[in-house]
């Protein structure tokens, strides 16, 4: 997962990808084990957010939807917890897969709501990077606030 992260980070998500996917695989038989299922969700954000950097954003959706899932399931009571950033990370991908998935309605207002509902925690925290940066995409892509 680490090296899959790292190249994602260094912007080669081509390589980031095979990593991600040797470390579902391995962490797979561990998955009734809440340390290992938080892993899991982290490997499913940042598979879906490297298919998405590689222009495929039609096969971002299923591990993204999983990561979104499995971390508003983890969600902690503390703010700040991994999973509550790691949900709204996944919000924000995910949206952005939706968006280039196509134009029906029902998708794009699903995708303003995921965005909207990100930019309520990083507001909550503060993160005013992540709100200009939603903001950006949003200008970009014509997906005005619900």
């Amino acid at each position: 997962y680490a090296r899959g992260r790292q190249e994602l980070l260094a912007d080669r998500p081509e390589l980031a990808l095979p990593a991600l996917t040797r470390a579902l695989v391995a962490w797979q038989p561990y998955a009734g084990h809440a340390y290992v299922a938080r892993r899991i969700a982290d490997a499913q954000l940042a598979a879906g957010e490297a298919e998405l950097a590689l222009g495929r954003a039609a096969l971002a959706v299923p591990p993204l939807e999983q990561a979104l899932a499995a971390h508003t399931g983890q969600q902690a009571r503390t703010l700040l917890s991994r999973p509550r950033r790691a949900a709204a990370e996944a919000r924000v991908a995910l949206a952005q897969a939706l968006w280039a998935t196509g134009d029906a309605p029902a998708t794009r207002q699903r995708a303003r709501t995921l965005l909207a509902e990100a930019e309520a925690f990083y507001r909550e925290v503060g993160d005013q990077p992540r709100l200009d940066a939603i903001a950006g995409w949003r200008t970009e892509h014509g997906a005005a606030s619900p």
